[in-house]
């Protein structure tokens, strides 16, 4: 019984890691990060610090594969 448990958690696990090794490589943050700056620049007023604080976090979040 423990081993048939055991079994099935290390399946679920190993789902997980390629589920998550797969989503890692969606995030390709400099070319994103050139095209933000672009977008930020044609805006036409500067961002205040809070939103830069929050555009910061977003990458940050990104870069370390967190999952929402």
């Amino acid at each position: 019984m423990f081993e048939e448990i055991y079994l099935l958690e290390m399946g679920i696990l190993q789902g997980r890691y390629e589920t998550d090794k797969a989503n890692n490589d969606i995030y390709e943050l400099e070319d994103n990060k050139n095209l933000v700056s672009k977008y930020i620049e044609k805006l036409g007023y500067e961002l205040t610090k809070a939103q830069k604080r929050v555009i910061s976090e977003i990458y940050k979040e990104l870069r370390n594969g967190k999952n929402f």
